[in-house]
Order: C-alpha cells, then sequence, then structure tokens
C-alpha cells in the first residue's frame, strides 16, 4: 500500500527500495488561506537527501518562504524560573527516582554551568524535572567521548562520508531569512509535565539507564576481551549510524506519504513496524515525540502569525504517528488542516501562486546605522607588540601582534535571541599589513 501511494506521487517511487531513491516528502498544510510547508528530516544530514527533488521543490520552496522555523535543543539551564519549578500533580512515588538523579548530576553538570549560570541552591534541591532534563540531554544528546565527562574535549572523530549539512542548516546557508525555534524551554516543561507520575518516573529511570550505557564509564580491563582504541570504536558507530538513519529516513518518508494519505492507517503500520519496541525507548518517545507535536500544535498559530509563508523543518519521526502516540499530520488534520504531499515543482508552483504576493520593503538608505556600523576605538603600544581594540553597533574587533608574521584578530558580534543577547565570537590569525 505504501508503495502505491508513493507511485501516485512519483513515478519513480514504485520501484524504489530502502537503497533507492528517495519519494517526495515535503508537506503543505492549508487552513482558511494560511499555507505551511513541513520538511522531515534527519537532523544529522544525510548526502542521500541532497538529490533531484530537493533542488527542483524544495529547494524553491524555501526561497519563496519568509520564516524558519526548526527543532533547536532546548536551553533549559537559561530559564531560572524552571530550577525550582515542579509539576503541577507531582506524586511522592516520583521521589524514588531522586536519588538516583542527584547521584549523576555532579558528574553531568558542566563546568560551565557553575560559571555562566550558577545555582542559587544545592544541586539536590533543583525540581525533579530540572534534574530529570540534565540527566536526559546528557543521555540522549552527548555524543563525546566514551569513558570521560562530557564537558572535556574530546578529539573530533572522522566521520562518514555519508553525513553532511541537515536541511535545516543547508536552507539558512543558502538563503538565510528569519528563523525561530519550536521548542522553548517552557513548551519542554509543560510536555513533560503533560505526562502521567508514572512515565516521567518511568522516564526518568530510562535516562538514567541510557546515559550509563552511552556516556557511562569504561568497563574493568579484565572484561575486556580485546582492548580497543576509543576513536575505533566511535568511527564504527558513526558508520553503522550513519547507514541506519539512511536507511530510516527512506521508511519516515514512506510513513509520511501514508498519513498524509490515510489518518487511520498510519499507526497500524508504525506499529506492525515496532512491535517489540523496548520500554525505554517508548518512554522516551512519549516525551520527545508525542508530547512536543502536541506542544507545537498548540503555539502554532502564534508561532505563525502574519508570516506569508511558514517552512518548518522538523525530525522524520514527528510526522507520521508512532507507538508512542499520534504524529504531527494527524493532529493538523484533526484541527482542520487539509495535507498536501507536494510531489515536483509544477505542483509547488501551483500552491506558491495562491499566496498573497510579499509585502515590498523599501531598500534603506545607504547611510542607516543598520548598513553601516562605525567602530571607535585606538591601538596601544605593548612590549614586542601592538593591541589594537574597536567597538561599537554591537560589534567588538580586536587585533594583537603575537610577533610573528600573523596578526591574532578576534571579532564579537552580539544578537539578540529567544533567550536573550548572546555574543557569538570568531578568532583566527591574518597576515601583517
Amino acid at each position: 500500500m505504501i508503495l502505491t501511494l508513493g507511485a501516485m506521487c512519483f513515478a519513480g517511487a514504485a520501484h524504489a527500495t530502502g537503497a533507492g531513491p528517495l519519494p517526495p516528502r515535503l508537506v503543505a498544510a492549508e487552513r482558511n488561506g494560511q499555507l505551511i510547508l513541513l520538511l522531515p528530516e534527519t537532523h544529522t544530514g544525510m548526502r542521500s537527501q541532497y538529490d533531484r527533488y530537493f533542488k527542483t521543490v524544495i529547494a524553491p520552496a524555501f526561497l519563496a518562504s519568509s520564516l524558519l522555523l526548526s527543532e533547536r535543543s532546548s536551553p533549559i539551564q537559561a530559564e531560572s524560573s524552571l530550577r525550582y519549578q515542579a509539576c503541577p500533580d507531582e506524586q511522592p512515588d516520583e521521589a524514588q527516582v531522586d536519588p538516583a538523579l542527584n547521584a549523576a548530576l555532579p558528574e553531568v553538570l558542566p563546568t560551565s554551568y557553575w560559571g555562566v549560570f550558577p545555582p542559587s541552591a544545592p544541586v539536590t534541591g533543583f525540581s525533579r524535572f530540572m534534574r530529570f532534563q540534565l540527566v536526559f540531554e546528557d543521555a540522549y544528546f552527548n555524543s563525546t567521548g566514551r569513558n570521560t565527562p562530557p564537558w572535556q574535549p574530546q578529539p573530533a572523530p572522522e566521520l562518514p562520508a555519508r553525513l553532511t549539512a541537515n536541511y535545516a542548516t543547508r536552507l539558512m546557508l543558502d538563503d538565510p531569512r528569519p528563523f525561530a525555534s519550536v521548542d522553548t524551554p517552557a513548551s519542554s516543561y509543560h510536555a513533560y509535565c503533560s505526562l502521567a507520575p508514572a512515565q516521567r518516573t518511568a522516564l526518568a529511570r530510562a535516562a538514567l539507564q541510557m546515559r550509563l550505557r552511552q556516556a557511562g564509564h569504561a568497563p574493568p580491563l579484565d572484561q575486556l576481551g580485546k582492548p580497543e582504541d576509543a576513536a575505533a570504536i566511535e568511527r564504527r558507530e558513526l558508520e553503522e549510524k550513519a547507514a541506519k538513519m539512511d536507511a530510516n529516513y527512506w521508511l519516515w518518508v514512506q510513513r509520511i506519504a501514508l498519513a498524509v494519505k490515510s489518518s487511520n492507517g498510519a499507526v497500524r503500520a508504525a506499529a506492525a513496524d515496532a512491535p517489540t519496541i523496548e520500554q525505554n525507548r517508548l518512554d522516551s518517545d512519549r516525551y520527545l515525540l508525542a508530547a512536543r507535536n502536541r506542544e507545537w500544535l498548540a503555539r502554532l498559530p502564534q508561532m505563525t502569525a502574519g508570516q506569508r509563508l511558514p517552512f518548518m523543518v522538523l525530525g522524520a519521526a514527528h510526522l507520521p504517528d508512532t507507538p508512542a502516540g499520534p504524529g504531527l499530520l494527524r493532529l493538523l488534520r484533526e484541527a482542520g488542516y487539509r495535507l498536501t504531499l507536494v510531489c515536483d515543482h509544477a505542483q509547488l508552483t501551483a500552491m506558491l501562486h495562491r499566496l498573497p504576493p510579499p509585502l515590498a520593503k523599501p531598500s534603506p538608505a545607504a547611510d542607516q546605522p543598520w548598513q553601516r556600523t562605525v567602530l571607535d576605538g585606538q591601538c596601544t603600544n605593548i612590549p614586542h607588540g601592538e593591541l589594537c581594540g574597536w567597538a561599537g553597533g554591537g560589534t567588538v574587533v580586536n587585533l594583537v601582534d603575537n610577533g610573528t608574521a600573523h596578526n591574532r584578530l578576534t571579532v564579537c558580534v552580539t544578537h539578540d535571541t529567544a533567550w536573550g543577547p548572546r555574543n557569538n565570537c570568531s578568532t583566527t590569525d591574518v597576515p601583517r599589513h
């Protein structure tokens, strides 16, 4: 049935297999004259995804969009109000996981946490959500070092050739535009608290088990059959993970095509694909997928208000139904959106023609401050060299003569984010003049 549906949209998909060409995957959601485009991605980009369909449909669709909405790691640590905030229905039996969470926290807290967001109480005094979130993020999202704390620098492994930039990164590099995250610290908190207390307890236990398994400790040497270089292990695991992601993405795209066509068969198909899904995975998917999907749908009108064409790039697993709960496509349909799989460039063009014309923006004068930034500063003579510094308009530039044929140049730019002003700095060596 999946292949039949694919053939209705893309003739080549009828003969495709998991190793074959990717079918169409851009989904259009329309309601009350508003069009939203949804693109499933693997958060670690795969080269196979940059095919003809990307060039003729995905890239032109993004070029016409007005806003990128994507998943971004939610900086829970930056939201001080959540450090001690309990879920409204928190139960005493949830406290049974606290000793294990408290024992894990000193190890997973990076030193930068204490310097940037110092806690005003002992770590064990954090809310259960905060304690869980810190352990959870380390367990599921920390890919550095096998046997050392995550904040210690590790040599970068050699990446598999099939890996590249993900869709959100590549599209923004090619055609930058305003962007926002579908996640916020508050939405993560609400998604967590929407689970039943027993589910939250199970999720915390699953995170602890996963952390010990993935970011845990080296087994004793006498338990190792053959000592193996940690870098070689990581390279092999990356190769295996990349191959699995490549194959799984093809399957997710097929499930998405099925979900667009039918709101009844998707759950059965997903459940049949994973009849023996482990409890740890189910607990994490209830939080990562199902609960966050509902949060995003509730915030969608606010996120897309006033936008001519929002473009959402989300993990592929969020769109179809899973054993953990309804996917975003089902939730959109139940909210009154009409879903369409965008087959080709001609269909995309017809959709875009139905949109109102973009608002014309006057070109700013060349002497406007946002067009030209004047940096004030001076150079100071110091022994064996010279130190120069300039600043203005949220930009700081420092130039240091280090006594060689090159100067050390550092540029820092302040920009606004959803969590307040942040500084991005870059340092490089430039030839002396």
